[in-house]
């Protein structure tokens, strides 16, 4: 072996027995993982240079993370992290083979000869299988494997050689040296006709190779200082040539495009510290799939605020779709949940508060699939969490001097060890470099609480120490022009990861939150910081708020009183009555008779007798204490003249018809037939009595004038002497559609207001929610248990800007989405 690669090869093991991460060098380029000494220490923020190409979806794995990840192309961001993994040696490339199988291979520097293994990566899931040791490399390393769609085989680069490779037997057999004078080889990809190209770094050099010799040819410069493991893959649906790539000038990972004609390269975006050396397109070989992609997912891609209790994704399935799988988890730990016949829909378990979510949907047919994007949507916080801010955007965030933003940035890191995958970032150090206050100011938090625990993660990364250098958390109740220290530590070395917990007593139910730097940007490196948490404290830790407006209507069929009241409080776990036999002055005592849990209203007393009088009260109560009793509410059960022995209706025709009959009546006048739909009931019709009668007498009414869909009526019955009382109500569809549809709103286009009508046809939970074409909820129009029927919603758009919207019904398994325009 050489005693300069040798010599090499025993300090970089060193180095790994002493810090996993390590660099490798191969004369002077290095060419392992990136050195993590002081972290983020030449970090840049992303940029955005490029984003004319068609996009698809690319996997690789992060270094510095140590996640296997997915990114959509050509953005090339947000990274979806899929599992950790930690490599005892190195990462160094990935192609998608001919078979859809995606191959990665590991280096290790272990002496006295290294070594190589290939893996098979899980695109949806991002599992790395281990397929066993390549052989034939001899002290030969791979940086780069590919696969050549116009031969069918795989190919490898070391840093001067290049190799076939048999993945079944896993045996490289050698081809040729590439003879090159300066730099090494780090990755190679093929065209669609068998062009293989080439990139070395060191020199920073395209080439393209004759694979029957391993001669290259120079194509030119990429253009930029190219260090570090790389990765290529081609796009076989677009013809281009990406390269995941590091810049020595910038010391940042950057996806590339290169020219496959001059081999210089257009930056697409800036990754800052990161590296990713296995990177592989998730592109097509051979004839198109005729699957297509899945779409319009629900929850809808991104979406926050969603409830742990919605319990079902939805979506379109690409045209000609056989067979679907469903994946789902956190980041990091996302499984198949269904693999099977095609499906739309897929019920999930009641989920976590404050939590992101991931899924995706694979599209089969008997030959071929297609995987669709990564969706992704996060919980609302639990009802204990006023405010969490996990720094997924700077949307609710506004800097304060000395120079704004460009001192805070959105980085796509994990470093203060809170929620994947970014966090906001104080650049220190050279970059930008001011003396003073720099802070970041929350928008307004509205809460009435009067104590709170904050919760906050971060990890600050120190240059030098010096004194008079603090970070710290504040709270402000005017904008900023003066605020209250809630925490605060000085900078004197490096901190964290860490959580920090403290607690501040608001002095208004309106705030406002500040995280800040004081003292010189030089003396730090990086402060990261990450989930913010304001919670209150003891939401439960006082008595309920007192009922109100406590009233009692007696029923004769059956023989019942139902109390009814109004329900003040939020914090009640549920509500004790109490009853005493008589007036509210009578001596009787009041005796407790039953109880009903939280959010509940009313309370049914069957234990009650003609010729009595009952005064009621009610109070909230939890783990803390009782309210003050409600109002008394006091009913005397006088007998009913008119004994009713039934009361029934049925839709025909589009009529309704009534009916109902008596056992005995005393002076009855008559009824008046009562309807309403919603609102207060109103009369439409009488029916004449029997005066006095100890036989059973038979009446109908027949509604011509029913309106459609849901009616409910009553009967009130009338005696002589002008006295009255109440039947039970009923309820009697009109319209029992034979179908679920979802109508075209009307007007459309609209200002401000506009109808949708929909139609379910049994019992069903209905949710009918409105869209902007972001996919953003703006409005939630129904959400509730819906008997079957017709109805019609009004939507009211004041306040929202003009455009597009849509508007999707769920109702059981029916799920339909229709769009309209707001012009104002």
């Amino acid at each position: 072996m050489n005693k300069i690669l040798l010599l090499i090869i025993t300090i970089s093991t060193f180095l790994f027995q002493q810090n996993k991460y390590f660099a490798q060098e191969i004369n002077g380029i290095p060419v392992g993982p990136i050195p993590k000494l002081k972290l983020g220490e030449r970090e840049v923020t992303q940029e955005l240079k490029l984003t004319s190409v068609t996009a698809s979806i690319a996997y690789g794995h992060s270094s510095i993370q140590e996640f296997t990840l997915s990114m959509p192309i050509p953005s090339a961001t947000p990274f979806t992290l899929l599992t950790q993994y930690t490599s005892s040696g190195f990462l160094s490339s990935m192609c998608k083979g001919g078979d859809g199988k995606y191959y990665v291979t590991e280096v290790y520097f272990v002496p006295p000869l290294p070594s190589a293994s290939l893996y098979e990566l899980n695109p949806v899931n991002g599992i790395l299988t281990l397929l066993g040791s390549i052989s034939g490399l001899g002290t030969e390393m791979p940086n780069g494997i590919a696969y050549n769609p116009a031969d069918g085989s795989y190919y490898l680069c070391t840093d001067v050689s290049l190799y076939s490779l048999d993945v079944i037997t896993r045996v490289a057999t050698y081809i040729g040296s590439f003879g090159l004078s300066d730099g090494i080889m780090i990755d190679l990809c093929f065209d669609q006709v068998g062009t293989c190209y080439a990139i070395a770094i060191g020199s920073a050099t395209a080439y393209t190779i004759d694979i029957t010799t391993g001669f290259p040819t120079l194509l030119g410069s990429l253009g930029y200082y190219a260090i570090y493991g790389h990765g290529m893959s081609y796009d076989y649906e677009t013809s281009t040539i990406y390269i995941s790539a590091y810049n020595h000038d910038t010391y940042s990972g950057q996806l590339r495009i290169m020219d496959p004609q001059t081999g210089n390269t257009n930056l697409v975006t800036d990754w800052g510290w990161e590296q990713i050396a296995p990177f592989a397109l998730d592109s097509y070989y051979g004839p198109p799939c005729p699957v297509s992609s899945p779409f319009d997912p629900s929850p809808a891609n991104g979406l926050t605020g969603v409830s742990i209790h919605e319990n079902e994704l939805a979506w379109t399935n690409g045209s000609n779709t056989t067979n679907v799988e469903v994946w789902f988890g956190t980041p990091g730990n996302i499984i198949k949940v269904y693999d099977g016949l095609v499906i739309s829909n897929f019920d999930l378990d009641t989920l976590d508060y404050s939590t992101t979510y991931n899924w995706r949907i694979v599209c089969k047919n008997d030959s071929c699939s297609i995987t669709g994007s990564y969706w992704s949507f996060q919980t609302l916080s639990d009802s204990s969490t006023i405010f969490y801010e996990p720094f997924n955007n700077l949307d609710c965030w506004t800097a304060i001097g000395p120079q704004g933003l460009l001192n805070w940035f959105l980085s796509y890191t994990n470093f203060a060890g809170g929620s994947p995958t970014s966090e906001v970032k104080l650049k220190g150090w050279d970059y930008n470099a001011f003396d003073g206050l720099s802070q970041l100011i929350s928008c307004p938090i509205t809460d009435d609480s009067y104590h709170y625990i904050v919760k906050l993660r971060h990890m600050l990364d120190v240059y030098a120490s010096s004194n008079h250098q603090y970070i710290g958390l504040a709270v402000t109740y005017n904008g900023g022009v003066s605020k209250d220290i809630i925490w605060q530590t000085p900078i004197s070395s490096d901190i964290g990861p860490e959580e920090i917990e403290t607690e501040f007593y608001p002095t208004s139910n309106t705030f406002q939150m500040i995280i800040y730097f004081n003292g010189h940007s030089t003396q730090v490196n990086n402060w990261f910081v990450d989930d913010l948490k304001i919670i209150d404290d003891c939401m439960e830790c006082f008595p309920p708020a007192t009922p109100t407006w406590a009233h009692a209507i007696r029923y004769y069929y059956p023989l019942r009183v139902i109390l009814f009241w109004n329900d003040n409080s939020w914090n009640e776990e549920g509500f004790k009555i109490f009853r005493k036999n008589g007036f509210p002055e009578d001596s009787t005592q009041y005796e407790l008779i039953g109880s009903v849990l939280e959010n509940h209203n009313n309370f049914t007393d069957l234990n009650v007798f003609m010729d009595s009088t009952y005064s009621y009260k009610v109070l909230a109560y939890n783990q803390w204490g009782e309210s003050d009793s409600s109002n008394t509410a006091t009913i005397t059960m006088i007998p009913v003249p008119v004994e009713l022995t039934s009361f029934t209706g049925k839709a025909k025709k589009n009529v309704v018809i009534l009916s109902w009959s008596t056992a005995t009546e005393l002076n009855n006048l008559g009824f008046e037939i009562e309807r309403k739909t919603i609102g207060e009931y109103y009369t439409i019709g009488f029916v004449e009595g029997n005066g006095s009668t100890t036989e059973i007498q038979n009446y109908s009414y027949i509604d011509a004038y029913a309106e459609r869909g849901i009616n409910y009526y009553r009967l009130k019955q009338i005696d002589f002497n002008g006295s009255s009382s109440y039947s039970d109500e009923i309820e009697v569809d009109n319209n029992i559609p034979n179908i679920y549809s979802l109508e075209q709103n009307f007007p459309n286009p609209f200002n401000p207001s506009t109808k949708i009508n929909y139609s379910i046809t049994e019992k069903s939970f209905v949710s009918l929610k409105i869209y902007d074409v972001l996919g953003n909820e703006v409005s939630i129009l129904v959400n509730e248990e819906k008997p079957a029927g017709c109805y019609d919603v009004e939507f009211n758009a004041t306040g929202l800007p003009s455009g597009i919207y849509f508007y999707k019904l769920k109702a059981g398994q029916f799920l339909e989405t229709k769009k309209m325009i707001l012009l104002k």
